[in-house]
């Protein structure tokens, strides 16, 4: 998992063996090496280690730390995709993608690991850490609106989240929680479906295109994605 989400080591062993290896180079290595061994517990140590470097090698080990730190392991992440494109039954794709990318503490929230994720410059983690803003306002919202806390462990978690998405779209959110889902909706929709994405044409591009292109406002594009994600 760690070495999926973590830069390639390859470029850093090369200049070690180059003799031109600099201070920064052995702060990156350090990160790496930390990021590749990394448990939710002491993950976020791995973004100390590059701190006051601002390469895309360092943002990239902070973008990854971030998702160590709340618990996405490989196997989450390889649920998730494989949900996208199986909308048949009582879960929806899309819904059944964003249900394993909860991050369920706060910290890191989301939106670091958004803003790590751009500054790494991977279009990959980008996608995922909208995805994972999106599950977690879901989430939240839900269970502000009287649900249960959703358990990111549940062996029914894509239902879980089917039916945190059902009782949003069905219920009386906020005009501040419709807002905030609608924003990161269209910061997700176009992370899925900007030119050259793999994800053009299936339920998650789809139903994010269909709801950000129909309308400007924030929170008529969250209740018409909702609209969509329900079942």
């Amino acid at each position: 998992m760690n070495k999926l989400l973590g830069y390639s080591l390859l470029a850093m062993t090369s200049l070690a063996l180059s003799g031109c290896e600099t201070a920064d180079d052995r702060k990156l290595a350090a990160g790496q090496a930390c990021l590749d061994s990394a448990t939710s517990s002491n993950a976020l140590q791995c973004k100390s280690l590059v701190d006051g470097l601002n390469s895309a090698e360092a943002s990239m080990i902070r973008c990854s730390a971030n998702f160590v730190s709340q618990g996405l392991t490989g196997s989450k992440i390889a649920e998730s995709i494989s949900k996208i494109k199986d909308s048949s039954g009582t879960v929806d794709g899309t819904t059944g993608m964003i249900a394993y990318l909860i991050f369920p503490n706060a910290s890191p929230s989301a939106d670091v690991a958004i803003a790590d994720c751009t500054a790494a410059g991977s279009k990959a983690m980008l996608r995922l850490a909208t995805a994972t803003k999106l599950a977690t306002l879901m989430a939240q919202t839900a269970q502000a609106l009287g649900g249960a806390a959703i358990n990111p462990n549940s062996p029914t978690l894509a239902q879980d989240m089917q039916n945190a998405v059902n009782s949003i779209a069905t219920g009386s959110p906020s005009a501040a929680q419709l807002q905030a889902i609608g924003n990161t909706a269209i910061t997700a929709s176009q992370a899925y479906c900007g030119d050259g994405s793999s994800y053009v044409g299936t339920d998650v591009c789809n139903d994010l295109k269909a709801a950000v292109d129909s309308s400007s406002d924030p929170a008529t594009i969250a209740q018409l994605l909702l609209n969509k994600m329900k079942k």
